[in-house]
């Protein structure tokens, strides 16, 4: 991506820029574009409860006291 930005010629840019799309394509990476703002309720008697960024919810660990 470096070397794209500094290339002041198109085609050469062009270039860099569609070796970066086809590795991207291997690699098929997880980028995450936002991350809500989850709203969560719960009861004081619930022990273990943890956020993640991913928003699912594990039940693992969760305890009522």
């Amino acid at each position: 991506m470096a070397q794209a930005r500094a290339q002041s010629d198109p085609p050469k840019r062009a270039q860099i820029y569609e070796r970066v799309a086809e590795q991207v394509l291997k690699d098929r990476p997880i980028v995450y574009l936002f991350n809500r703002h989850w709203l969560w309720a719960y009861n004081a008697k619930l022990a273990g409860f943890r956020t993640v960024p991913d928003g699912m919810v594990r039940v693992q660990d969760l305890k009522m006291n």
